[in-house]
């Protein structure tokens, strides 16, 4: 089982890598299907957390290290930063999440700003 789960985790992997490399070539993509791989790296993100969710629960454990503390916090930054872009990919959205109400969904200059500064802070 053990095995499975690790082949299951690699996949999701490999599949959130693809998606990203995918998501950074808006120009070659457009923006419907932009939206579409957001959506599912979005889904691929929630899994990945699912699968690694002993690995959440363990980090309150054991020493911390100088080395650990920088790791945990690199960690938590770059969880936050790809949250950011998920939140403001959703907001802006024209495709994908048009169900969601006008009061949740805009095209506000200031979700864009939010959106770009999460998305360069990444790199």
């Amino acid at each position: 089982m053990g095995n499975r789960k690790l082949i299951l985790r690699m996949t999701v992997d490999l599949l959130m890598t693809v998606c990203l490399l995918g998501l950074m070539s808006f120009m070659l993509t457009g923006q419907q299907y932009h939206e579409w791989i957001g959506a599912i790296t979005l889904v691929l993100f929630i899994i990945h957390h699912i699968l690694n969710l002993s690995w959440i629960r363990q980090s309150g454990q054991g020493r911390y290290t100088p080395y650990r503390v920088l790791q945990s916090l690199l960690v938590i930054l770059v969880f936050l930063a790809i949250l950011g872009c998920m939140v403001s990919g959703i907001v802006m959205s024209q495709y994908v999440f048009a169900f969601l109400p006008n009061g949740i969904r805009t095209h506000d200059l200031l979700d864009a700003k939010v959106g770009f500064e999460t998305i360069y802070s990444r790199f």
